[in-house]
Formats: structure tokens, C-alpha cells, sequence
């Protein structure tokens, strides 16, 4: 969860983009929808992501998208980690099989996520 120092910096940036006022309530309510949803850095990220995308002061629903996003990429990259531990099992062949099954997921869940506007690495696609 985002601290309030990070989310006040992070709502400092984007109040030069225009279209909104910058009101103690719109804090509140970015607040209280957006912190649970993104670690400090996440969060910060976010904001840039926003200043360098965005002409007009975003509405959650864009950063809900992308820790969405975040989240979904986060599945992928941990299911092909638990497909590479295999907790000294010798079978190399069955390795084999469960990275090629872990990877194939995580390319899915990145597929998904370039679908709905999120950049995807290059060897994933």
C-alpha cells in the first residue's frame, strides 16, 4: 500500500497536467481508491507513466488499469518462477516440461495484458 508521503508526491506531479483541481476531497478520494492497489514505487511509476501518456489529469479508473495490469504480469512471472522450482526433483525431462508450461503461462498473461494497453517485453510476445 502506498504511504501518504509517496502518494502526496506522486499527486504533487500530476497536478500539472490540466483538467482537474487539485482539492483536498480529490486527494481523499485518489487516496482511499488508488493506495491499496500499488506498492511506493508502483505507485510513483504510475504517475510518470501518466505524465508522459496523458494531456488531462487521469480518473482512477486509469491507474486502476494499471495495477490491474501490474498484478496480472506479477501472476505470470510467478507461476514461471514455481515452474523452475522444482525442490531438487531429479527428472530433468519433467522440468523440461513444467518450465516450457510455466513460460507458456506468463506468455499468456502477458498477451492479455499487451490486449488491454500494457507493453510487454519482447521476448514474451
Amino acid at each position: 500500500m502506498v504511504d501518504r508521503e509517496s502518494f502526496a508526491c506522486g499527486m504533487r506531479k500530476l497536478a500539472v497536467l490540466p483538467g482537474r483541481e487539485m482539492t483536498l476531497d480529490l486527494i481523499a478520494v485518489y487516496y482511499v481508491r488508488l493506495a491499496p492497489r500499488f506498492s511506493n514505487e508502483g505507485w510513483l511509476d504510475a504517475v510518470d507513466r501518466a505524465l508522459d501518456e496523458r494531456d488531462m489529469f487521469p480518473a482512477p479508473a486509469y491507474f486502476v488499469r494499471i495495477a490491474e495490469a501490474n498484478d496480472e504480469r506479477e501472476i505470470g512471472e510467478r507461476g514461471a518462477r514455481q515452474a523452475l522450482d522444482f525442490s531438487g526433483e531429479e527428472d530433468h525431462e519433467a522440468r523440461r516440461a513444467a518450465a516450457r508450461e510455466g513460460l507458456a503461462k506468463a506468455r499468456e498473461v502477458l498477451r492479455e495484458v499487451e490486449r488491454r494497453g500494457g507493453k510487454v517485453l519482447k521476448w514474451a510476445k
